[in-house]
C-alpha cells in the first residue's frame, strides 16, 4: 500500500465502456450517500480502471465499503453495472464463522497472525431491524495475506468456516482442494495416479547449507553474495520455498556474533511450487543453524504402513501408576463373568485395556515433555529476536544446553532398563529376533583387504583394531634425513582451471555427485555442501 493513500477506498470500474465521470459523481453521492463534508478527494484512474475516493476518516471509508460493496448499481449509457468497493490498503476481509460470541478477539488475532498482518477485527451483527446491534458470532478480520487460509480451521479447539474473496476452497476432511461428489479416498487415489504420471526426474528439490545468499535482504553484510548460485537456480527454474511463501518477511537461519544470514535453503522446481503448503524457519538446540521446514504435497504412496509393535515402557511402572492400575484391575475382574474362560477374558478384554492404560500414561509424559520443549523453543526464539538488537549469545547457548538436557532425559526414560526382562518376565522370542535383526543392520559381515575376502567376525575385528591402531599410533614417524619426496608435475590444463571462478556446471556436477541419503556421522549431522 502507498503510504500517501490513507482513508481511501476505490470503485472497480472494469468492463464499463465510455464511462462518464458525471455518472461516477452521481453514484458516489446518491448510492454511497457521501457528501462533500465526508470526501477529501476523488481521483479517477481510468488506466487502472479504478476511481479512488479518500475520506476524512478511516471509519467512514470502512463503513461505506462494508455497507455498499457489490450491492449498488451504476448506470452509464443505459447499461447497469454492479460496482465493487475495496479499501486501498492491500488487505482482504476474511469472515470467520461458528465461533462463540464470548471468545475474545485478541485470541483470534493471535491465531490469525500466522496468515498475515492483522489490520482490524470486529464482530458482525444480525441483519435484522429488531436485532441490528446484536453480534451473530461472525468475525470480520481485515488482513494483509501472506498465504492462503484453508476453508476450515480450528481456533482454540473450535472448528470454524472461513470465507474471503478469491479464496481457494479446501475440503474439511483432507485439506485438499474442494471436491464435490467425490470422496477423499478417491481423490487421493486419482492424485497418486496423475501425480506419478506428471512428476518426472526434471522436478528438483534441493536442500542444504548453501553458505551464500542471492539477495541483499537475506544477509546483514555483503561478503557472501553469490552470483553463480543465482544464475544456477535461475537456469534450473528453481524457487526458494521460504521466500515463495513469505514474500515480505525477513528472517535468518545462521547467526554468528553480529553477523546474520539466511544461507540454509530448500529449492523446488517452479512446476511444483504450487504444491508447497507452508515454509517456516525454526530455531533448534542441536545446531548453530536454524531448521528450514517446508511442507509439500506429494503423490500418495500405494504402500500402506502397518501399526508398529506396542512396547511397554517399564519406566511407567511407578508406585502411583501401579496403585491406579490395581484399582482398575479390580474393576476389570468383574467382567470375567461375561466370558467363558480366564484366557478368553484376558485375550479379548484385559490385554487391550492394559495397552490403553499405559498408552494413556505415556501420553501424559509425552505431552508434558512437549509442553516443556515448546516453552523452551519460545524462549530460544525470543532470544534470537533480541539478538538482532543486543548480543544474546550467552543466553542462546544457555537455553540450548537446557533443551539438550531435557531431550536427553526424555530419551533415556524411554530406554528399557533390561533388554531381556521386563519386571522379571522373559521377553518373547519374536521380540528377541527383532532386536537381533536391528543390531545386525549395522554389523560388518565382510571386508576386502589386499585382495583377500574377510568373512570371519574375529578376522574383521582384528583387522579393524589393527587399522585404527596404526592410524592413531603414538610413535613418532621417523623423519629420515635422506628422504627425497617424489616430484609430481600437475597437468598445466588443471592448473589453469584452478584459477577460474567456479561456474554453474561445476556446482551442478557437485550436487549430482553428492550423497543425499548418507547416514549422519558422530556429530549427528550429514555431509554439507559448501560453495
Amino acid at each position: 500500500m502507498d503510504s500517501l493513500r490513507i482513508h481511501t477506498f476505490y470503485l472497480d470500474i472494469r468492463g464499463i465502456k465510455k464511462l462518464k465521470l458525471e455518472n461516477v459523481y452521481d453514484f458516489i453521492a446518491d448510492k454511497l450517500l457521501l457528501t462533500e463534508a465526508d470526501v477529501a478527494a476523488i481521483q479517477p484512474d481510468l488506466a487502472e480502471s479504478k476511481v479512488y475516493v479518500e475520506c476524512h476518516s478511516l471509519e467512514k471509508a470502512e463503513e461505506v465499503v462494508r455497507r455498499f460493496d457489490g450491492s449498488q448499481e451504476l448506470v452509464n449509457n443505459g447499461e447497469v453495472h454492479k460496482i465493487k468497493l475495496q479499501m486501498e490498503d492491500g488487505a482482504t476481509e476474511v469472515k470467520i464463522y461458528h465461533l462463540p460470541p464470548r471468545m475474545p478477539n485478541e485470541e483470534i488475532t493471535r491465531f490469525m497472525e500466522s496468515y498475515g498482518e492483522i489490520l482490524s477485527i470486529r464482530n458482525e451483527t444480525c441483519k435484522s431491524k429488531r436485532f441490528a446491534n446484536t453480534p451473530n458470532g461472525v468475525r470480520m478480520v481485515r488482513i494483509r495475506l501472506r498465504k492462503q487460509i484453508p476453508s476450515f480451521i480450528s481456533v482454540k479447539g473450535y472448528s470454524t468456516y472461513v470465507t474471503y474473496s478469491n479464496q481457494i476452497q479446501t475440503c474439511k476432511h483432507c485439506g485438499d482442494c474442494v471436491h464435490y461428489g467425490t470422496s477423499c479416498g478417491e481423490i487421493r487415489v486419482n492424485k497418486a495416479a496423475t501425480g506419478r504420471a506428471q512428476i518426472s526426474y526434471a522436478d528438483i528439490a534441493s536442500a542444504g547449507d548453501c553458505n551464500a545468499v542471492t539477495d541483499a535482504v537475506d544477509s546483514t553484510g555483503s561478503s557472501n553474495m553469490s552470483a553463480a548460485l543465482k544464475r544456477l537456480t535461475s537456469g534450473l527454474d528453481l524457487v526458494d520455498s521460504w521466500k515463495h511463501m513469505n514474500h515480505t518477511v525477513v528472517d535468518y537461519t545462521f547467526v554468528r556474533g553480529r553477523s546474520m544470514s539466511r544461507i540454509d535453503k530448500i529449492y523446488v522446481s517452479k512446476s511444483q511450487a504450487r504444491n508447497i503448503r507452508s515454509a517456516t524457519i525454526q530455531a533448534n538446540c542441536f545446531s548453530d543453524h536454524k531448521a528450514v521446514i517446508t511442507r509439500v504435497v506429494l503423490p500418495a504412496s500405494s504402500r500402506l504402513c502397518s501399526r508398529p509393535i506396542w512396547r511397554l515402557n517399564n519406566t511407567l511402572l511407578t508406585d502411583e501408576n501401579m496403585l491406579e492400575l490395581s484399582q482398575k484391575w479390580a474393576y476389570w475382574k468383574r467382567f470375567k463373568q461375561n466370558y467363558d474362560s480366564w484366557l478368553e477374558w484376558w485375550v479379548l478384554f484385559v490385554k487391550e485395556k492394559l495397552a490403553r492404560f499405559f498408552k494413556w500414561k505415556q501420553g501424559i509424559v509425552t505431552r508434558r515433555f512437549q509442553a516443556t520443549m515448546g516453552f523452551q523453543y519460545a524462549c530460544l526464539k525470543r532470544a534470537y529476536q533480541q539478538h538482532l538488537a543486543t548480543d544474546c549469545t550467552t543466553e542462546i547457548n544457555r537455553i540450548k544446553a537446557v533443551m539438550l538436557q531435557t531431550r536427553k532425559q526424555f530419551s533415556t526414560s524411554r530406554r528399557p532398563r533390561n533388554e531381556r526382562f521386563f519386571c522379571g518376565e522373559n521377553v518373547s522370542i519374536f521380540q528377541l529376533e527383532e532386536d537381533l535383526r536391528r543390531r545386525s543392520e549395522t554389523t560388518i559381515r565382510q571386508m576386502q583387504h589386499e585382495g583377500q575376502q574377510l568373512t570371519e567376525p574375529a578376522q574383521i575385528v582384528e583387522h579393524v583394531q589393527q587399522h585404527f591402531g596404526r592410524l592413531f599410533a603414538r610413535e613418532e614417524i621417523d623423519q629420515h634425513t635422506n628422504f627425497v619426496p617424489e616430484r609430481r608435475i600437475t597437468n598445466s590444463r588443471i592448473n589453469d582451471q584452478l584459477m577460474d571462478e567456479i561456474g554453474e556446471q561445476e556446482i551442478l556436477a557437485a550436487i549430482r555427485a553428492s550423497a543425499p541419503n548418507k547416514s549422519p556421522g558422530s556429530d549427528g549431522h550429514t555431509r554439507e555442501f559448501f560453495f
